[in-house]
């Protein structure tokens, strides 16, 4: 009997894939295909040694030889032609196969580029894919090959990987709409976010006592279930994030004294003062890879929602939209349904730091995932209060009807780089639910008025919050 080996795998798996793109695609297509599949197969076959015992170390070594002719840099060359609808296809068929998506899992090398470079339609790891603009592009299954098994593969990332049951998650947010801030000049709604973050600030709405948390969320038991983050801050900080911010104006002007902002698409918040016109670390732009729509040089304030009503620790626990992570095990009509508005304000909690990207490797934070930066100066001034979503569907007519929740920001404005972000947009990408749509800055909420504000601005120590 032929002794099991990957390659003995591989082979009949990469070929009868070739058999199936070679339908698909068009006439013109199908012998790039087959010479890309042919290329991997002869890439895989001649390894002697075993990838799986490989280190990390040898693996980033194999892919770099990519530039030095090797079959890799083949396989690029000739995926680099084809066409995206053809692109498409190929990645389609690979996600869709358990048998491969089993090989690959147990070769690094494989799942890199197979994945990695079919999602994003470039190598990074050539000169020419260096010059393409990276781009995740949307699979139309419907043209893929129905794997026989009853697991599937979900992702079309680094992260790709077996789903044996469904999103417990999917399509929990509540239906709960906005509402009128005011009707005939009364205050129709609790507190609301965000708010002015200076210290000595009060709000203007009297919130009955109710209070923020104020220590660390999973000293609570709250996990971070998204990320995602506005262009220009939504909350303000005299000094720090305020009407006289500056950068580059490049996604736009940054928002005024009198809430206006630069028209266009996404609405731009307040600005951080640390941008220098004649530091290139502000100006050189980055070759993003995983984020969109992105710039060195502008202001951007990230969100942690968290929840006690999550699916913390678990594969299901990071989710977009973030509410569907909020409220995954919420049971309004059996478990919860004596919550009261403190016991909500004590369950959902969200961190916000507000950042001016830079260009500039000693600023690279490789953990942004998982929350907020408490290190040295970084998270040491918190502002806790209580308040609501944002987003820029809310204004001073139009109120959140999610509140209320904790949120503890970072009052200052901190450097970081670019390369942060791109690592924290890969990390997303690679979470069991699709999180392709937070890879890009959303829009700010205009500055909330103080009358919708909660008088119960905290100021504990940062002790309490590391």
């Amino acid at each position: 009997m032929k002794e099991n080996t990957k390659e003995n795998i591989v082979l009949p798996i990469l070929d009868r894939a070739a058999s199936d793109l070679a339908l698909l695609a068009t006439d013109n297509d199908a012998d790039q295909i087959e010479a890309i599949v042919n290329a991997f197969v002869q890439q895989l076959s001649r390894k002697q040694k075993s990838v799986a015992s490989m280190s990390a170390i040898e693996r980033e070594a194999l892919l770099r030889r990519a530039s030095q002719g090797s079959e890799i840099e083949k396989f690029a060359t000739n995926f680099a032609r084809l066409s995206h609808d053809t692109k498409e296809t190929l990645l389609s068929l690979v996600g869709e196969s358990a048998e491969l998506s089993e090989v690959i899992e147990a070769l690094p090398e494989a799942k890199d580029v197979l994945f990695t470079q079919l999602r994003h339609e470039s190598f990074d790891h050539t000169p020419e894919g260096k010059k393409k603009k990276n781009e995740k592009t949307d699979v139309d299954k419907s043209t893929a090959r129905k794997s026989k098994s009853n697991t599937k593969i979900v992702g079309r990332g680094p992260g790709a990987h077996f789903q044996t049951t469904p999103n417990p998650c999917a399509g929990k947010k509540p239906d709960w709409q906005n509402t009128d801030c005011l009707v005939d000049d009364v205050v129709q709604v609790i507190e609301q976010a965000g708010g002015d973050v200076t210290a000595g600030f009060v709000g203007g709405l009297d919130v009955s006592g109710r209070e923020p948390l104020t220590t660390s969320y999973w000293k609570n038991s709250l996990c971070p279930v998204n990320v995602h983050w506005h262009l220009g801050a939504e909350h303000r900080s005299q000094g720090q994030f305020d009407e006289n911010g500056k950068g580059p104006n490049i996604a736009g002007t940054p928002a005024t004294q009198n809430l206006s902002a630069s028209v266009g698409e996404v609405r731009y918040g307040f600005a951080c003062q640390l941008f220098d016109s004649t530091d290139s670390k502000f100006t050189k732009e980055y070759e993003w890879k995983h984020c969109k729509d992105m710039h060195v040089g502008e202001t951007y304030e990230i969100h942690w929602p968290h929840s006690a009503l999550g699916a913390c620790h678990t594969p299901h626990q990071y989710q977009s939209p973030f509410y569907d992570g909020v409220f995954c095990h919420y049971k309004p009509d059996t478990d919860h349904a004596a919550l009261t508005a403190q016991d909500i304000a004590h369950s959902i909690g969200v961190q916000g730091q507000v950042f001016t990207v830079v260009n500039d490797e000693d600023y690279y934070y490789p953990d942004l995932i998982n929350g907020m930066i408490k290190d040295g100066d970084y998270g040491a001034d918190i502002a806790a209060y209580t308040g609501s979503t944002t987003g820029t569907s809310r204004n001073n007519k139009v109120c959140s009807a999610f509140s209320p929740i904790t949120w503890q920001v970072d009052r200052k404005c901190h450097l970081i780089s670019a390369s942060s972000f791109d690592k924290l947009c890969s990390d997303m990408k690679e979470m069991r639910d699709d999180m392709s749509g937070d890879v890009h800055p959303h829009g700010a909420r205009e500055l909330t008025d103080s009358r919708f504000v909660a008088n119960n601005l905290n100021e504990p120590s940062a002790g309490e919050y590391r």
